[in-house]
């Protein structure tokens, strides 16, 4: 079977600085692809000891891709089972970047081999398990070198404690929006407030009210938070007529969905990412929540 090993660096203390990732894709121990990059991390902010970690300064950033130049290609690797070493800190960073960017939530099923291996090793970082098993840890830290250790680690944990045991530290990357992520927008649309009480999406968006919505091959953009049901109950509603959801805005994409409940950064046109790029595609249909749920 085929595991997906990755390890994510940071520029700082915020979580949504990634700064480089690494991803070893490896079968029965032996790896058969991998993919490495820098992020321009942001804040664009190299805090000294994230430095004498990685070694990556300003320099080696200022032209690295922004994360959504990349995510495609992350992602596309998160058909396998996804492991990470200290996997609350790699699902924080990716979970966090995609909350503040309005990117769906991939789903995929993680492992934490931390936890794994703290059933067995009182110490069980990376450099213990690399000794332990006699493997190599030249450049620590480095994001593709780690994600590959780890794998060779993984491989001799799993023949070590079976891989039904490893099963049980299984767990939902999607579940991380709905029980972590989401709290604050969950709070927001609790019974306990209305929605005279929050701010509403603003009406200087083009929004059209069609007589129709074609569903089928049709590509996708949810972005929003959304008073009538979650984000993701719109997209398997649109998944389940034919749609596409796409993550990001492109000259492919056909309708933006945008929830009633407007993000705290929308004040005075300042809308996110998406929308200021779909504000520049003639071909895309906006359509607010309240005339979309009629559709659904």
């Amino acid at each position: 079977m085929k595991i997906t090993f990755i390890d994510f660096e940071t520029a700082n203390r915020e979580r949504t600085s990634i700064c480089s990732v690494g991803v070893s894709v490896q079968e029965n121990g032996r790896e058969v692809d991998s993919f490495y990059s820098l992020i321009k991390p942001d804040p664009f902010n190299v805090e000294e000891m994230c430095k004498k970690a990685h070694g990556l300064d300003y320099c080696d950033l200022i032209n690295a891709p922004d994360f959504l130049e990349v995510y495609d290609t992350i992602i596309s690797y998160f058909n396998n089972i996804v492991v990470a070493h200290n996997a609350s800190f790699d699902m924080d960073c990716l979970s966090t970047l995609l909350y503040k960017l309005e990117l769906p939530f991939p789903s995929f099923y993680y492992l934490d081999s931390l936890q794994v291996a703290r059933s067995r090793f009182a110490n069980a970082d990376l450099e213990t398990l690399a000794s332990h098993y006699n493997i190599g840890l030249e450049n620590h830290h480095n994001a593709l070198s780690d994600a590959r250790v780890l794998g060779y680690i993984y491989w001799n944990l799993r023949k070590d404690l079976t891989p039904e045991f490893c099963r049980n530290f299984l767990k939902d990357f999607r579940e991380r929006f709905y029980i972590e992520v989401d709290q604050e927008y969950r709070d927001l649309i609790s019974p306990k407030k209305h929605l005279s009480d929050v701010t509403l999406t603003k009406g200087d968006l083009p929004f059209t009210n069609p007589e129709n919505i074609e569903f089928f091959g049709k590509r996708f953009v949810v972005t929003g938070n959304f008073a009538h049901m979650s984000r993701k109950s719109i997209e398997d509603k649109i998944i389940s007529k034919g749609g596409v959801i796409q993550n990001t805005v492109n000259g492919k994409t056909n309708y933006m969905i945008i929830g009633s409940i407007a993000s705290s950064g929308w004040a005075n046109g300042n809308y996110g990412r998406k929308i200021e790029t779909a504000l520049t595609l003639p071909n895309v249909i906006f359509i607010d929540e309240s005339n979309f749920i009629k559709y659904i």
